[in-house]
C-alpha cells in the first residue's frame, strides 16, 4: 500500500479533494468550432470527447473535503483501474478488479441490468476487515456527470448525466466525474488475502 497523505494523524483517501486544490484555467467558453474549451487549452483537457474540470494537484494542501472528489484522480482511478484509497492499481492476480459499494449502491447494482457507477475500485489491501467485496472483469466508460454550458457562456444545467454517445451534447459539457459500466460483477468470498499488482503512483490528468 502506498503512503497516504494524512490529516490530523489520519490517512486521507487518494480520491479526496483538498481545499487547496482549487479550480484553475479560467472559465470555459465555446470556441468558434463549437467546442467547450479553457482560454488556454491543453491537450490533456479532453478525454472521451469531454472537457474535464481542471483542479490543482495538491493533496495535503489545506484541509480534506471528504464529501468532494478530485476530478482528475477520479478519472484516473476509473480509467486505469486504480484504488480510490491509495491510488495504486487495484487489479488482482486473477485479473479482476475489486470494488466496495455503499449498501444502497450495492442493492441498486444487484437489481439493475445496467451496472453503472462513478465509484472507483478499492484494492484488497485497503479493504476493511469484514467488508462485502465485489469484483468485476472490467469497466467500460459510458457517461459523464458534469455541467452543461450554453453557447452564451452560461451554465444551463449542473450535475447532468450525459451519455458518451450523445455527440450533440458532449461539446457543451464540463465533466466532473466519469461513469462506467461494470462487467461481470460478482460478490467475492470473504477472507481473501490482500493481492495487488504493484504499480507506481499515477500522474492523473486533466489536472
Amino acid at each position: 500500500m502506498a503512503d497516504l497523505v494524512t490529516w490530523q494523524g489520519d490517512p486521507v483517501p487518494y480520491l479526496t479533494r483538498w481545499t487547496g486544490e482549487t479550480a484553475v484555467g479560467g472559465e470555459p467558453r465555446h470556441t468558434r468550432g463549437g467546442l467547450l474549451a479553457y482560454p488556454i487549452p491543453e491537450p490533456e483537457d479532453w478525454a472521451y470527447g469531454v472537457l474535464w474540470r481542471r483542479l490543482r494537484q495538491a493533496p495535503g494542501v489545506g484541509r480534506p473535503e471528504f464529501r468532494a472528489v478530485h476530478t482528475g484522480r477520479q478519472l484516473a482511478c476509473l480509467r486505469d483501474g486504480r484504488c480510490q484509497i491509495c491510488g495504486d492499481l487495484a487489479r488482482t492476480a486473477d485479473r479482476r478488479v475489486p470494488w466496495l459499494f455503499s449498501v444502497a449502491e450495492a442493492d441498486r447494482l444487484r437489481q439493475s441490468q445496467d451496472a453503472w457507477t462513478a465509484t472507483p475500485p478499492t484494492c484488497r489491501a485497503c479493504t476493511p476487515p469484514g467488508a462485502t467485496v465485489f469484483s468485476a472483469a472490467g469497466a467500460v466508460p459510458v457517461a459523464v456527470l458534469g455541467d452543461i454550458y450554453a453557447r452564451s457562456g452560461h451554465r444551463t444545467d449542473e450535475d447532468a448525466t450525459v451519455l458518451l454517445g450523445e455527440t450533440a451534447t458532449l461539446p457543451d459539457v464540463l465533466g466532473k466525474r466519469l461513469i462506467v459500466e461494470i462487467t461481470d460483477l460478482r460478490v467475492e468470498p470473504s477472507g481473501l488475502p490482500p493481492q495487488r499488482i504493484p504499480a507506481q503512483r499515477p500522474s492523473p490528468d486533466p489536472q
